[in-house]
């Protein structure tokens, strides 16, 4: 992590301090601002090393996210080779990737997966879910802000 640098007047001398800015507030301080990060609804928009580093254990399979609105597998009775998953919305800044996303089984679950970008790679520091209470930008600064609190 690299820190941040603050400049510091203090009783007339100039302070540089150093603090150690986690990644998830700086991604707080760009989402106090919502056009510090640009909205898509295509599965295009995600980065590739996203794409690379979204797979789970409990699901190893090369990234596959269907468009919003497209068919995927929505219930536990897989149909075809239809994705697991469906966007809803990707919001990208230059160091993070949000992705809103559903994924199908026994029940529809909603999910937020964010990322932080460097360069070529891409590090989950942050996910919800199954439910829909964070389905956007502002109910996900909440829902970390919530979770700093305890």
């Amino acid at each position: 992590m690299t820190p941040k640098w603050r400049f510091v007047l203090t009783a007339g001398a100039l302070a540089v301090i150093a603090l150690a800015v986690t990644p998830l507030q700086d991604l707080l301080t760009a989402l106090a601002t919502p056009a510090n990060l640009k909205t898509y609804k295509t599965v295009s928009a995600i980065p590739k090393p996203v794409r690379q580093a979204f797979p789970r254990k409990s699901d190893p399979a090369p990234f596959d996210m269907a468009e919003p609105g497209g068919r995927f597998q929505s219930t536990d009775v897989l149909v075809g080779k239809l994705p697991l998953h469906r966007l809803v919305e990707v919001a990208l800044s230059d160091r993070y990737c949000v992705i809103f996303y559903e994924t199908g089984g026994f029940a529809l679950a909603y999910h937020t997966d964010v990322f932080q970008l460097d360069k070529d790679s891409a590090k989950l520091i942050w996910e919800s879910g199954p439910s829909r209470a964070v389905a956007d930008l502002a109910s996900l600064r909440n829902a970390i802000l919530a979770e700093q609190k305890k």
